[in-house]
């Protein structure tokens, strides 16, 4: 077997091209930031830190907070991998940074720390759902990457992804993906509603890429796994003579790529199983060798991640999810806020000078009593929580008693086991700070790039256009209000038409967009456009089809391929509300990355 080269080795092969339609050849080593690799921006120094899982103690959380005010622009902003950056830095503070982290435990390794991708279920073992808590398995792949000399010539685009059964962070699109189960477990999110009972064997199923089977093997052998299919994937990339960042850049395609990942795992010892669940064909494959050999059938292969039970919980601000139960706030209570007449029980809400209105009160989404702690969710919008607002976070962990926060893939943020006495007061201090802490929040399911002043392509201020695009939805009927509020939940129109996720961007590269289908908002020089993005599946595999909306008949979808008309900034609001709610009333489908 081929040995995986080195990083020098690596960065020296040559790209040649491949086709496309089975992967394709990077013509360079990928630009991502790092912490010790900053990004020069039009606004300043960029730095991306990486945080396995999403996951910081107290101290960890507050570091980052002092660092964002001390070095940067003042705020902690947070990825789609749950990952925080850093804008407006110094170009000499790199020192600096590095050695703050490497105090605060957040840069174990200096050569390893672009490679650090690992996306968690936040809610795993806080709530009951998932096959299992998936924490010792994120602290061990960390630790074998961190350990690796090869692993170092994986791209800063490589992506881990640790799912506890119940079908979230398994819809990301990731490169390896791991996904808790037991034999003879269901799809995620259909039979994952319990934990799993103590004793029963469990397993992880690996998947590369979007490939339609994954291997099973033993649960405690699963973070070795996961680091022998990403030296099988560089073991590929050095037989091809290309430089690929993703499992999808390879020409063999993820399916043969499973076949080398079994040859690399049975070669190292490790015992790999199918007669947990038996091996069969992906529905509609036409040939007889589609299963490689110690594979079993993938269990989501066409991911909606909002369709597990706990999944939307985690762009929904302002969730408390009863620690005891596992039942979230709206399965229990529900939203008071009354869609037709546009007034929560306390009167009607007013809008701020930040961006969107939310209601005054919050303790009226808390789960009925009794129960003794719950774990909160606040989304931070756009992506932007303040170093305030952070510290915040950080102090009610502490008083939590387990002095730990979980960064989320969407951009919120999972505060573990608060006391219910103090959920309350908690989130009116947070709601103070800038974050959002209702489940209605306006600011659910939108997303944007930097734009302007942060980025010298883009050719909007995105931010400001989007908040502003809000607080007008405000001024129109309730109902359109909810409806560019409230993102499609993976399960079907219901009532009140849940809309599609948007996103806003400063110009055509369209940086930071999820995956899946969506409302896309770009700025040109003559204005916005509006277009519904639909067809892109949650690897970014595929030539996803874009459907214009013109601003003259926002509440219908104009053909695909159609020339795109510009939007007046006085039509933007009502046309990407109507967007939102015509789309996901014509079936599309939506994951996040």
């Amino acid at each position: 077997m081929a040995t995986p080269p080195t990083p020098a080795a690596h960065a020296r092969q040559v790209a040649p091209t491949c086709d496309r339609t089975t992967g394709r050849a990077r013509q360079r080593d990928d630009a991502c930031p790092g912490a010790l690799r900053l990004h020069a921006a039009d606004d300043g120094a960029l730095a991306r830190v990486r945080i396995p899982g999403g996951v910081l103690d107290s101290c960890q959380a507050r570091a980052l907070a002092d660092l964002a005010q001390r070095l940067g622009d003042g705020a902690l902003h947070l990825t789609s991998r749950g990952n925080v950056q850093f804008r407006g830095l110094p170009a000499d503070c790199g020192a600096d940074l590095a050695d703050a982290l490497t105090t605060a435990r957040l840069l174990p390794s200096a050569t390893h720390e672009r490679v650090r991708n690992i996306v968690a279920s936040p809610l795993s073992g806080l709530d009951g759902h998932g096959h299992r808590d998936i924490r010792p398995w994120l602290t061990e792949l960390d630790r074998l990457l961190c350990a690796d000399d090869a692993v170092r010539a994986l791209s800063g685009r490589f992506l881990f992804a640790l799912d506890d059964g119940r079908g979230d962070v398994a819809a990301l699109g990731a490169d390896v993906t791991l996904l808790a189960s037991v034999p003879g477990a269901g799809p995620p999110g259909a039979g994952s509603g319990t934990r799993t009972a103590p004793g029963t064997p469990d397993v992880g199923l690996l998947r590369c890429g979007d490939a339609p089977h994954a291997v099973s093997v033993a649960a405690p052998d699963a973070p070795r796994a996961a680091l022998l299919a990403a030296t099988a994937f560089l073991e590929a990339a050095h037989e091809h003579g290309i430089r690929a960042w993703r499992v999808r850049d390879l020409p063999e395609g993820a399916r043969e790529f499973t076949r080398r990942v079994v040859r690399r795992l049975t070669g190292a010892g490790l015992h790999v199983r199918a007669d947990d669940v038996p091996v069969a064909l992906p529905v509609g494959s036409a040939h007889p060798d589609a299963a490689a050999p110690g594979t079993v059938p993938y269990p989501y292969p066409a991911p909606t991640p909002r369709s597990a039970p706990a999944s939307d919980d985690l762009a929904r601000p302002g969730t408390t999810v009863d620690t005891q139960t596992g039942t979230s706030t709206d399965a229990q209570r529900g939203a008071v806020t009354d869609a037709q007449a546009g007034t929560s029980a306390d009167g009607p809400t007013a809008a701020s000078a930040d961006g969107p209105p939310q209601s005054p009160r919050t303790d009226k989404y808390l789960p009925e009593p009794p129960y003794e702690d719950v774990s909160l969710v606040v989304l931070a919008p756009l992506g932007r929580a303040s170093a305030a607002g952070f510290r915040l976070l950080a102090d009610l962990a502490d008083r939590a008693g387990g002095g730990e926060l979980r960064v989320t893939p969407w951009r919120s943020i999972v505060v573990p086991r608060v006391p219910a006495g103090q959920v309350a007061t908690a989130l009116a201090e947070l709601r103070a700070a800038g974050l959002a802490t209702e489940p209605d929040s306006p600011w659910r399911g939108v997303s944007s790039c930097a734009g302007r002043p942060g980025c010298a392509k883009s050719l909007a201020d995105v931010r400001g256009d989007a908040a502003a695009t809000l607080r007008a939805a405000d001024g129109a009927s309730a109902g359109a209000r909810r409806a560019a509020a409230t993102p499609f939940d993976g399960t079907g129109v219901g009532a009140g038409h849940t809309a599609l996720p948007v996103h806003w961007s400063g110009c055509e590269r369209r940086c930071g967009r999820p995956t899946g289908d969506r409302v896309d908002v770009v700025a040109g020089p003559d204005g916005y456009r509006v277009t519904v993005v639909h067809g892109a599946g949650a690897a970014g595999d595929g030539t996803p089809e874009e459907s214009p909306v013109s601003p003259a008949a926002p509440a219908s979808l104009v053909s695909p391929g159609s020339p795109v008309p510009p939007v007046s900034p006085s039509d933007l609001a009502a046309t990407v509300a109507a967007a939102r709610v015509v789309a996901a009333a014509a079936g599309v489908r939506q994951t996040d990355e």
